[in-house]
Parts: C-alpha cells; structure tokens; sequence
C-alpha cells in the first residue's frame, strides 16, 4: 500500500523529489506542517483514519469530517474526508480507505512544506538545488 499525496501535478513532484532525500522533521520552526516520504506531519500510512487521532496529532487546529453518499452508476457509496483549519484557514483534507487507513491527502496550503522550506507554488527550478543534470523525457 502506498501513501500518497495529492498537489497539483508540478509542485507535487517537485516537493515530493525534495522530501524523498531529506531528514524529515514533523514541523518546521514555524509550526508549519511538513510533507516528506515518510507521511504528512505526524501522519503515515499506518496512522488510523479517525478524527480524534488526527486531532491528536494537530492540537492546536480545528479537524472536522465530512459524510457524503456518493452516487456512482451502480450504487451509492459513503465517502468520509477528514479536514484540518487554521482558523477560516483550510491546510488539508484527509481521505480514508474503507479499512480504517489513511489513503491520501490533498492541500494548497503553504502552511504544509519540504522538509526544506518549499511550500505550494514554489517554482520548479527553485525546488532543485544547483549541480543537479536536468532530464527531460517525453
């Protein structure tokens, strides 16, 4: 099972390239929540998917889930996602599988960084560090 993360396709694998060789921290200095290979802040892929565990690990934001009935072509399905805010903020949404695992999260946030600082929206070649051959394939 693998854990992944989702960001728009561009920043996604420029942080995720990022975080794969680094030490990972679970918050920077500034309380920013990191995102790395190991998992998202405290949370891994062995972390259950519950809201009280997830607000253990985040205490001081707000986490909430959300139910919905999800029509697909030959059933309804319930589809849970678990958010987290700063304030009016959202940082992260958080979905499970049906086994009680966290699946995948989702986030814009620049609160949600690499372990070394890059946020969402940070430039591709700001990402990677100098002396690094460019390969491109198509």
């Amino acid at each position: 099972m693998d854990f992944n993360i989702r960001l728009s396709p561009i920043v996604a694998v420029s942080l995720l390239i990022v975080s794969c060789s680094s030490t990972v921290a679970e918050r920077t200095a500034v309380g920013q929540i990191v995102v790395s290979h190991q998992g998202v802040g405290g949370i891994s892929q062995s972390t259950p998917y519950d809201v009280d565990e997830i607000q253990s690990l985040f205490p001081e934001l707000s986490v909430s889930e959300t139910i919905e009935n999800v029509e697909l072509e030959w059933q309804v399905v319930e589809s849970r996602r678990i958010d987290v805010f700063d304030g009016d903020t959202e940082i992260m949404s958080i979905y499970g599988y049906v086994d009680g695992k966290v699946l995948s999260i989702s986030s814009e946030s620049t609160q949600v960084t690499t372990p070394d600082g890059y946020t969402v929206g940070a430039a591709l070649m700001d990402v990677f560090p100098t002396g690094i051959e460019e390969v491109c394939t198509v």
